[in-house]
């Protein structure tokens, strides 16, 4: 997928967005290694046996000699993914991956929206009334830059775990005031991020908090209510393609409103036009 055509977001928020992007098209190549395999394997028999049919020299009088079998079996392994079983786990952890890119991202963006707010509306971050004490020597270790690097401050300071939804979007709405995000995507993004913790931490075995968490996500696109505790969650690819689908689209919907918030703020109470907002 890529970056829907009608954002309109500042570039700093544009070059997370496409940063995390590019990681989870990694994560694609990831998911279809298989079929990049016995297609490239594929088309090179079929040339092989091609060239075996026509060649005038060797003159081969007998199908037996032809690697026709061995295409025949390629194909099938390849439409009907015979082989999976043998690799499956795998998708799993692209999920996890897929995950970790995302929690990358999503604190990415939250450090790039306080940093644009310090620059073009320093009222909005005024009105979380949040009270945050800084030492000399914190302050001289970011060069008295506290602006720049403010968010991330913010995030050791504050503990926010952005691996927990509610925590993430707690501080988008604490500190930059956007919030009322899309049910599916976050819900979405919830099944991933249980996902991977019972992955990661239990051997994708499902427990009580994995049935509590989900059930509390009922607009998921992707279903799981078939598994018990006890039971070992598989992901197939398909699942794992629209949870990444989720992630990115719910980046782009927090990206945009932190951009409308910043801008309508700036346009409202900073001297200087939200124009000239980097």
């Amino acid at each position: 997928m890529t970056l829907s055509d009608d954002l309109h977001i500042t570039a700093p928020f544009v070059e997370e967005l496409q940063q995390h992007e590019r990681n989870q098209e990694e994560v694609r190549h990831l998911l279809s290694f298989d079929d990049i395999i016995l297609g490239y394997c594929i088309t090179a028999i079929e040339g092989l046996d091609e060239r075996l049919r026509n060649n005038e020299e060797i003159k081969l009088t007998s199908a037996y000699h032809l690697p026709t079998a061995t295409l025949n079996a390629l194909r099938n392994i390849r439409e009907h993914g015979s082989l999976r079983i043998r690799y499956e786990n795998m998708y799993n952890q692209c999920l996890v991956l897929s995950v970790s890119y995302f929690v990358s991202g999503f604190e990415a963006l939250f450090v790039q929206g306080v940093s644009q707010a310090c620059c073009c509306c320093p009222d909005l971050l005024v009105a979380t009334k949040e009270d945050l004490k800084f030492s000399i020597s914190e302050l001289r270790a970011c060069d008295f830059q506290l602006g720049e690097h403010l968010g991330k401050m913010i995030v050791q300071k504050k503990d926010i775990n952005f691996q927990n939804m509610q925590a993430g979007l707690k501080a988008f709405k604490d500190f930059l005031g956007v919030d009322g995000f899309s049910d599916p995507l976050v819900h979405d993004v919830i099944l991933a991020l249980a996902g991977r913790h019972i992955i990661v931490h239990n051997l994708a075995r499902v427990d009580d908090r994995f049935l509590a968490l989900v059930k509390h996500a009922p607009a998921r696109t992707v279903h799981v209510e078939a598994y018990q505790v006890g039971d070992q969650i598989q992901f197939t690819p398909d699942e794992v393609t629209r949870l990444q689908e989720s992630m990115s689209h719910l980046l782009e919907e927090v990206a945009t409103a932190m951009n409308e918030k910043i801008l309508a703020t700036a346009n409202t109470t900073s001297k200087a036009p939200a124009a000239e907002c980097p």
